[in-house]
């Protein structure tokens, strides 16, 4: 009898039309149904609906209908997850043993980390603040409760480790197939050029590109590319966009149009 594999793949970035993460987790249940694993793959904010009552209200009532019927028919055995979520909880209260794959700091309890996670917000509503809270509340407890917890790298390893000393944690790291990277013909650029490929959903990260401002400026026979997206977009495209040698290519679909951005590049990042 084959062990039945569930996906759960966060659709947030794929609003702003980054599927890499659904890319790469197919790569992965790919490799997993070759060594006889049955895997299927879902948006963990699918199983809500579509209308934004019900993913914003009703889903703190019941559990999804879509989910249940998911559940029902497929019956996993494990669910592997990349965010300690509303979804990670109700799979916990299914007695399915959770796996929870950590590629930031970003999805751990924001109590566990240094970093100062409400210069992050770009809501600073009561509301907010009160959702915010009842999420960490949730991680907290999916991340006590689940059956493995696999941090990309030995840093998270530490943070994880530090307040779940008893959980099984185990590093799992994350690299890329090389038959996806292979010479073809390449994006039309302006050269030289610099390319940055660089998202903005943590300001932590994305902050550091206010930096540039300086150096292209000082550049100005060099044109500086930035391939990426996310909600901080907006405060960091004007401190750049009003240099003629900055342009800004939005989210590029992975591997393909990525693949054809590094092919033309004089320098990356």
């Amino acid at each position: 009898m084959k062990l039945k594999l569930l996906f759960a793949v966060s659709e947030t970035a794929a609003k702003t039309g980054d599927f890499r993460r659904h890319f790469i987790i197919s790569q992965f249940a790919d490799v997993l149904r070759k060594k006889g694993l049955d895997c299927k793959i879902i948006d963990d904010l699918d199983i809500y609906g579509n209308t934004k009552l019900n993913k914003k209200y009703l889903r703190w009532i019941a559990k999804p209908r879509k989910l249940e019927n998911t559940i029902n028919e497929f019956k996993p055995d494990i669910v592997f997850t990349e965010r300690a979520s509303h979804f990670s909880s109700l799979i916990l209260k299914y007695k399915i043993p959770l796996i929870i794959f950590v590629r930031g700091e970003n999805i751990l309890p924001h109590y566990w980390s240094d970093i100062n996670w409400k210069k992050q917000s770009l809501d600073e509503s009561v509301t907010n603040r009160f959702e915010t809270l009842a999420k960490q509340k949730i991680a907290d407890k999916c991340f006590r409760d689940s059956f493995l917890i696999l941090p990309i790298c030995k840093y998270l390893k530490k943070i994880i480790s530090n307040n779940c000393p008893n959980k099984t944690i185990n590093v799992l790291y994350q690299g890329i197939d090389e038959s996806d990277w292979f010479s073809q013909k390449g994006l039309e650029l302006k050269h030289p050029c610099v390319g940055l490929l660089q998202g903005a959903e943590i300001w932590e990260k994305a902050k550091e590109m206010l930096i540039l401002s300086n150096v292209i400026e000082k550049m100005p026979d060099v044109n500086f590319y930035w391939a990426g997206d996310g909600p901080y977009r907006d405060k960091i495209l004007p401190a750049l966009e009003k240099f003629d040698n900055f342009h800004w290519l939005g989210h590029l679909k992975y591997p393909d149009e990525v693949r054809q951005f590094f092919q033309k590049l004089t320098f990356m990042r």
